[in-house]
């Protein structure tokens, strides 16, 4: 039986900086799509642009959704990684 417990948050922080970058371009790419939806909606009119534009905003919110959850995912996974170092810290000072 082994009188040690190896864990490391390097490869989960590393993970977790490498989504955060995916999550910040793909917010940034979205929020590109709606700029230029919103200057292609100033210029098409009538029945197919009204339907477009409710199924778009509809998608766009569900989008925004998923965005904003798997941020909060992140930032708690993030902060479970920064107690268990701080706590690794602490144990390492006292036995050390």
């Amino acid at each position: 039986m082994s009188d040690k417990i190896n864990v490391d948050t390097r490869k989960l922080h590393t993970d977790l900086v490498i989504i955060q970058d995916c999550l910040d371009q793909s917010t940034i790419d979205r929020r590109n799509i709606q700029n230029d939806y919103q200057d292609l909606i100033k210029e098409w009119k009538g029945p197919a642009a009204d339907s477009f534009n409710t199924k778009f905003e509809n998608s766009d919110s569900k989008v925004k959704s998923m965005y904003e959850d798997l941020q909060k995912k992140v930032d708690s996974l993030l902060d479970v990684c920064n107690t268990f170092e701080t706590c690794e810290k602490n144990v390492i000072a006292l036995i050390g």
